[in-house]
Parts: structure tokens; sequence; C-alpha cells
């Protein structure tokens, strides 16, 4: 008798990254509820709005952290002004989270009839397929079909993944991000410039797609040597529209505020700031000073970094050097100590680390076995924290 899966061959590889979708989700949803219900712990999870209503079991086992203000922006939108303290320090503002995730929740919602926070689970988990499928075709162009499923089963064991099906951005960010490498193979400069126009609307560093695309259509150009309007025109609008992402999102947040910068200068309020010290970020790993949660963000975060840099080796430079440009700015973009909860949050957008760890299993079904397992029960014990609002990678 066949296993389940092997009815689906990979003469349908689609299917099959269903499948693993529909099994990996579900899952979670077995572990959430059981450690919630079954397995109390004092939940430490941070409210940051009390202006949207939570529905459902599910619902609250997608929910954290940032998914207040998310849902608070596709419910009411951004505020008018920003609101200081005593002190003259800015407070905490929705205009920290960029507008397109929280749009789209806003619009589903409303053609759907459905209540916000299903409609972002929605969402997340959309793009979360989505990001699969894209994943796999980015990487069955390269080497092979059974490399490329191998992959996308490591995006959906992946120990923080779900953050992905979470009331958060990664999903979405991911799916573009994807989504701009594929159009590049395929010479689809306009494709890849609008999803970079998309990409910056969903997170501040989206808008540096623009170095890839203008590197991989000045090369393209130089190659077929036709000096045309058409092929320049086309390179340069789809260069300039991730610029443009980040400069609609800025021009909407000065007429709301009368402040073009607010939101970088937002960021402050929750205490980030550039600083290329590296004893910041050092000192977060040193397991005799901090707590092991701390501890286990920090290496992870690290893992991650080198695994994505690893992962792109072989790459074009113009990938590469994106790739290369997002592991620096979080690098050297540190904060106060409890921020380092965020850090693997931040880096799961980096899907070169994905290839390293097919990579690695590819090697043997021994590896295989192992680093599956291992990507399973790290999963289920990070989720686990997650579920009862403890700080783990969030």
């Amino acid at each position: 008798m066949k296993k389940p899966y092997e009815l689906i061959s990979l003469k349908s590889p689609f299917l099959l990254i269903v499948f693993f979708f529909i099994v990996s989700r579900v899952l979670l949803l077995i572990v959430g509820l059981v450690r919630r219900d079954y397995v109390k712990y004092p939940s430490r999870m941070v409210d940051v709005t009390n202006e949207v209503q939570y529905y459902g079991k599910v619902g609250t086992l997608f929910h954290g952290w940032d998914s207040g203000w998310y849902l608070q922006i596709a419910d009411k939108g951004y505020p008018a002004g920003i609101e200081r303290n005593s002190n003259g320090t800015l407070r905490q503002s929705s205009y920290a989270f960029f507008p397109l995730y929280p749009s789209l929740s806003h619009m589903f919602a409303t053609v759907l009839g459905i209540n916000l926070v299903a409609v972002s689970i929605i969402v997340s988990n959309i793009s979360l397929l989505l990001s699969g499928f894209l994943i796999y075709i980015l990487t069955r162009e390269k080497l092979g079909e059974r490399f490329g499923l191998l992959v996308v089963k490591f995006l959906f064991l992946f120990p923080i993944s779900y953050i992905y099906s979470a009331i958060q951005s990664e999903s979405l960010f991911l799916c573009l991000f994807l989504a701009v490498f594929v159009a590049l193979e395929r010479k689809r400069f306009i494709i890849a410039g609008v999803a970079g126009y998309l990409l910056a609307l969903t997170r501040s560093i989206g808008f540096l797609v623009f170095i890839p695309i203008l590197y991989e259509s000045l090369k393209f150009n130089r190659r077929i040597k036709k000096n045309c309007w058409g092929n320049w025109g086309g390179m340069l609008i789809a260069t300039l529209l991730p610029i443009l992402g980040i400069l609609t999102f800025v021009f909407y947040s000065y007429a709301r505020t009368g402040d073009p910068f607010i939101i970088f200068k937002i960021q402050e309020a929750w205490g980030k700031y550039l600083n290329f010290n590296p004893l910041v970020f050092l000192s977060s790993i040193d397991f005799y000073r901090n707590s092991y949660l701390t501890f286990v963000n920090g290496y992870f975060f690290l893992v991650i970094l080198v695994c994505a840099v690893y992962g792109c080796r072989g790459w074009k430079i113009g990938y590469k050097f994106i790739v290369w440009i997002y592991c620096i700015i979080y690098l050297i973009t540190t904060t106060q100590s409890w921020h380092i909860f965020s850090y693997p949050r931040f880096v799961s957008i980096l899907f070169p680390a994905f290839f390293t760890f097919a990579v690695i299993a590819g090697n043997s079904k021994r590896n295989n076995m192992i680093l599956t397992l291992v990507f399973i029960f790290t999963q289920i014990f990070m989720y686990s924290y997650w579920v009862n609002g403890f700080p783990m990678p969030i």
C-alpha cells in the first residue's frame, strides 16, 4: 500500500506542494490548540491595541506582538498626526508598519464580509503557499524538481515558519521577494518592477530590490545590443518602481502627519537605532549574561545569516548582492537587548537559507531524515512558546 505522499507523484509537483502545505499547517494547528488548552503557562503576550476584537480559538493561535498593529491599520487606517510623550520622544505608532499587508486584509474583509482576524490569517497563508510555488519554480529551473521540492519542504518546516501563517507581513514579503527573482529569471523586468513596488510597500527594505533589477536589465540590454527606447525605457521603469513604492508611503505619511521621514523616525519609539558597535550583538549571545531564550534567539539569527550567504553561492552577482545587503542591514541594525527576540523573524525572509538546508539534506537519506525531524521538533518547541505568549522568535 502506498504512503499518502506517494499518491501524488512528481508528475504533479504543485499538488505535492499543496499537500506539504496542508500537512504542515494542520500540524501547527493541532500543536497550538493542545499546548494552549492543555498545557497552561501564564501568558506574557503584549496586546498593543484594545480597539480590535479577536475572534475564535484559531485566531488567537496566530496573533502576537505586531499583529495588533496590522489589525488596527486594516480596521481604522493610519492616524492623522503623531503623538509624543511628555519628554518629547515619539510614541509608538502604526506608521512603523507598511501598508500593503493590512490593506489587503481590509480589502478582502470588505469583499468577503468576514472579520479581519480570519482574513489576515488567510492572506498570510495564501502568501506562504504562493511562496512555496515560486521557490519551487526558481529552484527547479536551476537544480531540478526533486531538489526544488526539498527546498519547499524546509520552507514549510522551518523552525519559525509559524510566523508565515501569523498576522504578520513576513509571508507576503517572502512571496513578493521570490516573485522578483522569478520574473528576473524570465527577463520580465516590468513584472519584477511591479513586484518590487509592492515589496517596498510591505517593508522598508523592500525598495532595495531595485539593485538586482537594474543590474540584470543592464546586463540583458548589453547582451542583446539593442539600444532602442523600448528596452531602455522598460529598464528604467522597472528599476524605478521599487523606489516609487517606498516614496508612495513617504508622501502619504507626509500628507497625514506633516513629516516625510516619520516612517523612519518612528522606529526609535521601539528603541531601534543604527549602531555599528558589534559588542551590542555579541553581548546578546553571551549565554552567561542572558537568559537561554536570548541565547537561542541570538544564535538562531546568526545561523540563518550564515546559511543565507552560503545558500546563494554560485548565484548571479545581482542576486547575491541584495542578499548580502539584507544580511548586513540586519547585522548593523541593533536594538535594546529585548529586541533580540525579533531578529529571527526579520531574517525569515532570507530564502537562500532553505537552499543550504536542502543541500545538507540532499547528501543522504540519513541527513534528510535527521534534519527533517530536527526542524519538526524545533518548530513544535518554538511555536508552543509563541502560543503562550513567551518571547521565543517573534
